[in-house]
């Protein structure tokens, strides 16, 4: 119910049951993965969906739009001026 009011789709989610927050995080950018289930539960609700950094986005749910934003693909622009030769 949460991950469809907040437009999660379930591609996004790994399962992190028995994984070291190291090999979670190597696992998930290798499959692309944004949010993960199946570590420890938060000690505020006992939710256990969390972002890649293990921050619970039940608690707060700005951290959906975060770790979306942040974990997207973009551009770099450039700009150089020849005539004081900043770039």
């Amino acid at each position: 119910m949460f991950l469809k009011a907040h437009r999660i789709p379930e591609s996004l989610l790994f399962n992190a049951e028995g994984l070291s927050k190291r090999a979670r995080i190597l696992a998930m950018e290798a499959f692309d993965k944004k949010f993960f289930y199946g570590g420890s539960v938060c000690s505020n609700g006992g939710h256990s969906l969390r972002t890649k950094a293990g921050h619970c986005i039940q608690c707060d749910t700005s951290r959906i739009a975060f770790q979306l934003r942040s974990s997207d693909a973009g551009f770099v622009y450039l700009c150089y001026s020849k005539r004081i030769e900043l770039v």
